[in-house]
């Protein structure tokens, strides 16, 4: 028992930012993990409500043309995510550190060299 606080006491102290406050926040409220994890769920679909009934607020206000073009152009932005963004992002992160590491002979500068241009690129 000791060694399991520990490991937990160890886990905790590791914790940083949202996790330690949601962390924290669930002990304290003494549930059990099945309650918090259905709250957690309820949380997401009243989430996912709220903005599907802001969604129809908005559509409503536009009228149909408005609202069919917005709808059209997020189709668009979504294909051309999808369908250039992501795979021109996959490729380049699966292929930049092996070119790297053969020009930086296994070196740590291409590891870091990769990591700073896939977040470059990740920011675009």
């Amino acid at each position: 028992q000791k060694a399991i606080n520990r490991i937990r006491d160890r886990k905790l102290e590791r914790q940083s930012g949202w996790n330690k406050h949601a962390a924290a926040l669930g002990r304290s409220a003494g549930l059990p993990p099945l309650v918090r994890i259905a709250l957690a769920w309820l949380l997401a679909w009243a989430v996912f409500v709220a903005l599907a009934l802001l969604a129809v607020v908005y559509a409503r206000e536009l009228g149909p043309i408005n609202t069919q073009l917005a709808l059209g152009s997020w189709g668009i932005a979504q294909a051309q995510c999808f369908s250039l963004q992501e795979p021109i992002l996959i490729t380049v992160l699966v292929l930049l550190p092996a070119l790297l590491d053969k020009l930086a002979a296994g070196d740590l500068a291409g590891e870091l060299l990769a990591s700073g241009l896939s977040a470059a690129i990740t920011r675009l």
